[in-house]
């Protein structure tokens, strides 16, 4: 059979610009990292979160809170990211819990209340905000931690 004729004739890149194409592939080929994208499963999301790459843990992430279903199968694996050591990711965690039903996200409060006192602001504001979603009375046990945040040094916190 013969070839497809071509739409576009093909150039090629000026020199400058094929060196720039050939690092970026070459930088590509050596990072093999795991790649989440629009319609991926649960699964592979979950497995996201133990990429050990922060950029695909937080992608992980957001796909998961687009996913209520999913979400709320797989919250304990979320809740193991509160625990990382990215600052980004343990914001993105707990706000992926706050969304969960009430019900849900009781027996993961104690844990975002610790991020309370989290270092970072991102990570307190994200905790502040997944634990207002609680009932008022599963809240109120954590007003003293969050009271203490109205004094907050950074203003998104308070």
């Amino acid at each position: 059979p013969e070839p497809e004729p071509k739409l576009v004739e093909e150039r090629p890149y000026p020199e400058h610009v094929e060196s720039i194409v050939a690092l970026l592939d070459a930088f590509m080929d050596e990072q093999q990292r795991p790649v989440v994208h629009e319609g991926m499963g649960a699964p592979e999301l979950v497995e996201a979160l133990r990429a050990g790459d922060t950029a695909v843990q937080k992608k992980g992430l957001k796909a998961l809170m687009r996913q209520p279903v999913a979400l709320h199968e797989h919250a304990a694996a979320v809740a193991a990211a509160l625990h990382d050591a990215d600052p980004w990711v343990r914001a993105h965690a707990a706000e992926a819990l706050g969304r969960l039903a009430p019900h849900a996200l009781a027996p993961f409060a104690p844990a975002i209340a610790a991020l309370l006192a989290d270092v970072a602001p991102q990570v307190r504001r994200a905790a502040a905000d997944a634990l207002a979603e609680l009932p008022p009375a599963q809240l109120a046990a954590h007003a003293p931690a969050l009271a203490v945040r109205l004094g907050d040094a950074n203003w998104q916190v308070r």
